[in-house]
């Protein structure tokens, strides 16, 4: 177990495996953990709504329009 200390404006970023296992439509390409933290770091600045939307719209964009094998749940938390 890691233990790190968080701060006031702090986000913690929470994600289902849904996420990263994303596959392009037509494809068994996976949105992964590098198309994440990119994405992540392009929408930093965002509100934590923001933030979310922005990853979303990120993964609607590579998946297509073709429905989910798996749920698609973020939870973004930003501390006071």
């Amino acid at each position: 177990m890691r233990t790190l200390p968080l701060a006031a404006g702090d986000r913690l970023f929470m994600f289902s495996d849904g996420v990263v296992e994303a596959c392009r439509e037509g494809g068994d390409e996976l949105f992964g953990f590098e198309r994440l933290q990119a994405s992540l770091e392009r929408h930093a600045g965002k509100s934590p709504a923001g933030l979310r939307d922005g990853v979303l719209d990120d993964l609607r964009r590579f998946a297509g329009p073709a429905p989910r094998a798996d749920d698609q749940t973020i939870l973004v938390l930003q501390l006071p």
